[in-house]
Parts: structure tokens; sequence; C-alpha cells
């Protein structure tokens, strides 16, 4: 986020398009008065509503140079069929009336799709040049949603055999022909949360079918909470009458965590019914469940490490982990910070670009030694106040870091700005004093050498391959090599860590080995691994952690300024062969394992509670994949 506002500053962006949220994001973690001075002309908005909380940001930048523009439209039409400018700085509004754009035709209807009068709401129908001839391979839904009307009249004329968009959406026209827009129509399970559409069907759905043989029914609602424009969702279920779960209050807890689906359609709270309301004609009266009283009780919290975030950037921030010490480096982060802690050597610790609020940390980081920054990894100075960077580092005996985007989904260019960007601006911070550089790398780098043994060397004459498959190994290997440019030209003192799968009470998902072992166990079941072929290799966090603690102590009293590299591949007493696995595997389950094809084990390891993301990875590895390395 802050990043974004500072390439807006730095590279003279006039114009942009975003979400609300997003832009609410940008403005709340722009540095200073980057953007109030930015070239910044046109910010136009989609995908929500234009909230009071979006007004008040862009008039706190006191830029009366910058033009709000609201627009509307939904995917089906290609972009925008409507637009509006905001004129937040003078007279705020949440429905200002929207302009048909050129090309673009709106009709409001009722029920049976007739027009209605000026003034009178009804569904909007959007025909024109942009809008789409259907939904690819899926003809049902393209006639649920497309309708050519023939014979229509309006007071612009006859509107005759044109293709119209059914969107779901209420509104009305005044009679200058302008758009003022209502929200859905009254039964549509179709909702806007983040800037994305979900049909709460799909989720629903899901729940059934996951819980066929606990749940009998489920209705979902999207809730704002009392004093927040955050949205939410909110499961009602009803319990099956023959197998009723033995804990009913765990049950509930447990299941937004078990739905295989992205975080933003996990319900924050689930709710235990004895029926779903209807009305009269006996459909789910969702009139009545979307204003049921849910007391007091707090929503479920997920158990994993972001907790129940459900803004778009919080959902994004479900998706990777990033804090210094932090994420999937968090739980490496934390052994570490215990271990420098423990150090009676140790008389500061700076954790700097954590995201979190300093009450949502855990205990450690309130210690009397350790002294915390929010930032962001993507920000120039990783989002520290000057004042504040030009102290830590003019102070600091030496870097450790750990900060990344854990994500094996994610292309090299998305990872780009968080995993390198932060390697460079940190060791740009240490070059002026030449402060010892810890990176924290992967084991991972080493598959890129497709050789059967890997000892601790530069792998520079490695290089990823460019078509962004594994494009977090693929940043951990241009973070090695770019700091190696940097020992080599700058002198600054660099030490690589490669640990291989860190594992621990508190491992997180982000960690694939364990989670795939750990899987296997759960469900006695293995993929066929085709040519895969070498080593895993499992090491405690807190071997790791006391691994790069031990070597940062002996470093800060040598002379090391002219030294090379120094890489250390951080290996535990745990290692085997793949073709060992399923005897492994039987040796801890007692039981014979399973074999079963790659994609069957990856959709039941998701009902089995496994992120859907992961299991896509493991698919994607095991069927590419054809050697592990033995570490030396």
């Amino acid at each position: 986020m802050a990043a974004i506002a500072d390439l807006i500053w730095s590279e003279g962006v006039t114009v942009t398009i975003a979400t609300p949220t997003e832009y609410v994001g940008w403005i709340r973690r722009a540095r200073e008065d980057n953007l109030r001075t930015a070239r910044w002309q046109v910010a136009i908005s989609g995908g929500e509503f234009i909230s009071e909380a979006l007004q008040g940001a862009f008039k706190g930048l006191r830029k009366s140079d910058l033009q709000l523009v609201n627009c509307y439209g939904p995917a089906e039409v290609t972009f925008a069929c409507a637009y509006s400018v905001i004129p937040y700085a003078t007279k705020p509004s949440s429905n200002c009336p929207l302009a048909v754009l050129p090309n673009y035709r709106i009709l409001v209807v009722d029920s049976d799709l007739k027009p209605v009068s000026t003034g009178e709401s009804g569904q909007i129908l959007i025909g024109g040049g942009g809008v789409a001839s259907g939904y690819l391979n899926d003809s049902s839904l393209t006639q649920s949603a497309f309708v050519t009307l023939a014979g229509v009249s309006t007071s612009s004329g006859n509107e005759g055999g044109c293709v119209y968009h059914m969107s779901g959406d209420s509104g009305w026209l005044d009679a200058d022909g302008h758009l003022m827009l209502e929200g859905r129509v009254c039964g549509s399970t179709q909702i806007k949360k983040g800037g994305i559409r979900i049909d709460l069907r799909d989720i629903e759905n899901t729940i059934c079918r996951v819980f066929a043989q606990t749940v009998s029914q489920a209705i979902v609602s999207l809730r704002y909470g009392p004093a927040s424009e955050v949205p939410f969702l909110v499961a009602f279920i009803v319990f099956a009458k023959n197998e009723p779960p033995t804990s009913r209050k765990e049950f509930l807890s447990e299941l937004p965590d078990k739905l295989p689906l992205p975080r933003y359609m996990r319900p924050s709270r689930v709710q235990e019914l004895d029926t779903i309301p209807t009305v009269g004609s006996g459909k789910v009266d969702r009139g009545a469940l979307d204003s049921l009283d849910l007391g007091t009780e707090r929503p479920v919290v997920s158990n994993e490490p972001n907790g129940d975030l459900d803004s778009i950037e919080e959902i994004l921030f479900s998706w990777w982990e990033e804090a210094i010490p932090g994420g999937g480096p968090i739980f490496l982060g934390k052994a570490v910070l215990r271990h420098l802690i423990g150090d009676s050597g140790v008389t500061k610790v700076h954790c700097i670009a954590i995201h979190k609020p300093q009450r949502d940390l855990p205990s450690i980081f309130n210690h009397a030694k350790v002294h915390t920054y929010s930032g962001d990894l993507e920000a120039t100075l990783l989002g520290l106040p000057s004042e504040s960077a030009r102290d830590i580092f003019g102070d600091a005996d030496a870097i450790i870091h750990i900060g990344a985007d854990v994500s094996f989904m994610k292309t090299y260019r998305s990872l780009r700005p968080v995993n390198i960007a932060s390697t460079k601006e940190l060791a740009r911070l240490c070059a002026p004093r030449r402060i010892p550089f810890h990176f924290v790398s992967s084991a991972t780098v080493t598959r890129l050498t497709g050789q059967e043994a890997v000892g601790p060397v530069s792998l520079r004459q490695w290089p990823p391959q460019s078509d962004g498959f594994d494009g977090y190994t693929a940043t951990k290997w241009a973070s090695e090599v770019f700091l190696e440019n940097m020992n080599e030209y700058m002198g600054l003192p660099v030490f690589v860590y490669r640990p291989s799968s860190v594992t621990g009470d508190d491992a997180p998902e982000s960690d694939a080995v364990s989670n795939f072992i750990r899987y296997a166990k759960k469900m006695n079941m293995l993929p066929q691994v085709g040519n895969l072929t070498g080593y895993l290799d499992f090491v405690h966090v807190d071997e790791v952690a006391r691994c790069i603690t031990s070597n940062l102590r002996e470093v800060v009293h040598l002379n090391i300024a002219d030294n090379r590299v120094q890489f250390l591949q951080i290996l535990g007493t745990s290692r085997i062969r793949v073709d060992e696995i399923p005897r492994a595997i039987e040796s801890a389950t007692g039981t014979p394992v399973r074999v079963v094809a790659t994609k069957e084990w990856a959709q039941a390891a998701i009902e089995a509670g496994m992120n859907p993301l992961l299991a896509a990875y493991f698919e994607r590895e095991v069927t590419n994949q054809a050697l592990l390395p033995n570490i030396m």
C-alpha cells in the first residue's frame, strides 16, 4: 500500500483506478505529503459504494486539483457504463447521480422486465457495445443473466432487439436520465465484499457439500459491524437430525477454516438455528436473516495467524505473512527473537516493518530489549520515519532479514515488490557503515541446480526459469545474487542462511513440506510422485534460530569487511528419501498407506482442512518437480 503511494509520487502518475477500500489503504499508509504533492489528477473508483471513509480520506489530503470519479459497471459490460464526479471536498455524498457513458444504454425494469416510470425503482439492465455475449461454457448462467428485449420503447426511442445484461442491481432514473443506485435487487444472492463479487449460494452449497452428514441447511448473510463499514459474513446452519456433532460449539468455531474457499468467502461467524425462516411461498426469508439479532457473542476468529480479517487489504494480508521478525517468517522470527533476548550480550533488538498493532503482537514483543516499529516491506525506509531509520542504522551491529511474502503460488513479478525490494532497501541502509547483513533465504533455491547434491555455495550460475514458475524461490535466488554483488562491489558483509523444511509446534502453512507430511499422516494417503526423486530434510525452528544467532555473535566480534559471502545451509537430523516416504507414513500411522492420483490427493487434503492454495501448489510440484537435491 505505501509502495503504491510512493510510486504515484515518484513516477508522476496522473490517473488511477482502484476500489474504495484500496484508496483508503493507499492514503492511510502514504508517507508524509507524498500524495498531496504528487501529480495525481484523477482517481477513478469502482467495485464498491463510495463511503464516508473514502471521501474523508480524500478530503484529508487537502489536494484541490484531485478529482474523485465514481464509476459503475459490472464485469459483464467490460468497463464502466456510468459515472459521476464526487464533490468530496465541498458536499460529500454517498450516492451522486451517475451519467450514462457513450455507447451504453440503461433501462430500469420491473419483475416482468418492463421499463418502469422515471423515479421508480427496479432492476438495472445494461445494453450497448461493451456488453458481453455471455459466460464461457455456461449457457444456463448466460440465459439467466442476459436477455434480448424486442420492441422496448424508452424516452430515447425504440430499443428493440438489443442484448441487455441483467445486473441484479437496484436503482432508478431521474428526469435527466441519470442513474441512482440503491443496492442489490431483493432476493438476489450476489453481493460485493471488498470489491469482489460473491454469490452467497456458492458458500451455502459448499457448506452443505463439505458437511453433508452434519449440516442439513445453510444460509449466509452479509453483515456490518456496529461502528464499522467493513463487511463480514455470517452463516446460519441447521444441524442434521441423524448425525449432529458431538460438540456443537467446537464444530461451529472450526467450520470456517475447514471450507475449501478463499478467505474472503469464509464466514466470520457461524450460528445454529432450529429452522431457517421462510416467506409465505416457502422460499428462504433472507430479509429476516439479515436482520436477525446476533447477540453479544464475538464473531468466530480463525486460528490462522492473521485472525479474522475481512477488508481487501486484510484478505491479501492473510495470503502473505510479512513482518520482521515475521510471517511464515513470524514463526522463525519469534524463535530468533527468543534467542536474542536470552543473550546477555544483546542489549537492544529493533523489529521493523510490522503491520500489526502493538496490542496484537505476541507477548515476547513486549520485552524491555525489544523496540517495535510499524511499517511496510514495500515502502521506502520500510515505512520508518527518517529520524528513526537514521538512529537504528546508525547504531545497529547486525541486521537479520527474515521478512518475506511466503507464497508458492505467486509469480516472481507479484512477489518482487516485497521480497526483493525490501532486501535492496535494507542493504542500502546497511552500506554506509557496512553493517553485517544476515539474510534468511531458503533451501528451495538448491533445486534450481538440477544436481543430486548441493553444498553451501553461490548459485549465481543457476538462474530460475523465466516462466514465473515458483516465484518465491526465484525472489530468494535474486536476493542472494543481489547481496553477492553488494558484497563484491560495496564490501558489505553478507551471510546467507538456507534452512530446510522448518518444523515446530506452531509451524505455519507456508512451510509446504511439513504440511505435506502432516496431511499425509492425517489422511494416511499419498499422491503418486511419478519421477520425483531426492530427499526431504527437516530442521526444528529452534535449531535454525540457534544457528543464526550464534553465528551473529561470532561475526560481531570479527573484522569481516573483506570477507566473501558466507553461505550456511541449516539442516536437521531428520532426512528421508522420497521413495521411503510411504514406509515412514505407515510406520507413524500403523496402517498401510493409500497411494492415489495427485489430483485426488489434493482434493482430499482440502476436505481434510488444507489451504486450497497449498493443495494446488503440491499438485503442481509433484507433477513438475523431478529432483529434490541432497543438501550438504
